[in-house]
């Protein structure tokens, strides 16, 4: 497990969803560094949600994996959720998911830790109802490839807010793939939409657990690329927040982490 597995576009449809899901969806007393990603997607909806509208606000979700942790704060704030992925197999899950079939992954835990925790709602019925909301709501599960002049191909819908998450730096092979992806979003926001951003700092692979576990590529940033990224594609930075390992990080050769909250200029 030495050898890091070089970029390659197509190993996306080797994707094991199931087996990231289980190494990587902890118990949520057991999170770490992931209850930090879960607070900095609550801040950003608990501060700007007055620029939101239930009724026709909308979201897109950029190369979401076979996860939707980032969703759970969006629902109340958005009347419908686009989520993206380059991988069937990753959309499979997700949609698996909205259709509450058998052998779906539970995220229940972590709404009901969004919910409770940071947005101190105790009514009986609110985990629940979020969860209802969030399927509801996720109306629209698509391919999305970030390297295509057309990354949503025929899509030219815009969209209020952009989540991009723990993914162009591990689909992207050099930093000007990186920086033109920004670039692309714009497209898709209205004037003055919000882009948020998770990225993973100073490290060059990830532990990807097909077979056993493999050391995938991972497109080596530092912070100041993200700062580039964002001026040459036209985007405010309005917040940024560091993440750091609470403990010896075993699953990447990530340092820490990034999260922008961004502005289209225009």
């Amino acid at each position: 497990m030495d050898e890091t597995i070089p970029y390659d576009k197509d190993a996306n449809f080797q994707f094991d969803s199931k087996a990231y899901l289980q190494r990587y969806t902890h118990p949520i007393e057991a999170l770490g560094i992931q209850v930090q990603f879960l607070e900095c997607w609550h801040q950003f909806y608990r501060d700007y949600h007055q620029d939101f509208d239930e009724s026709s606000s909308t979201m897109l979700e950029f190369g979401g994996g076979p996860t939707l942790w980032s969703l759970i704060s969006v629902a109340p704030n958005v009347s419908s959720i686009t989520f993206s992925d380059y991988a069937e197999t990753n959309r499979s899950e997700i949609e698996i998911w909205r259709d509450n079939e058998s052998g779906c992954h539970d995220w229940k835990p972590y709404v009901e830790y969004i919910v409770r925790t940071l947005e101190g709602n105790q009514d009986p019925n609110a985990v629940d109802l979020r969860v209802q909301e969030l399927r509801r709501k996720l109306q629209n599960i698509i391919f999305c490839d970030a390297h295509s002049e057309k990354p949503l191909g025929e899509m030219q819908q815009k969209f209020d807010v952009i989540h991009t998450n723990l993914c162009l730096e591990i689909v992207c092979e050099d930093k000007d793939a990186f920086y033109a992806v920004f670039s692309k979003f714009h497209q898709y926001l209205k004037p003055r939409g919000y882009l948020l951003c998770l990225a993973a700092l100073e490290g060059s692979w990830y532990l990807c657990w097909n077979g056993g576990g493999q050391k995938w590529h991972q497109l080596y940033l530092q912070s100041e690329d993200l700062d580039t990224a964002m001026a040459r594609s036209g985007f405010t930075i309005l917040y940024t927040r560091i993440v750091h390992p609470a403990s010896t990080n075993l699953m990447s050769a990530t340092k820490k982490w990034r999260f922008i909250v961004a502005r289209k200029k225009d």
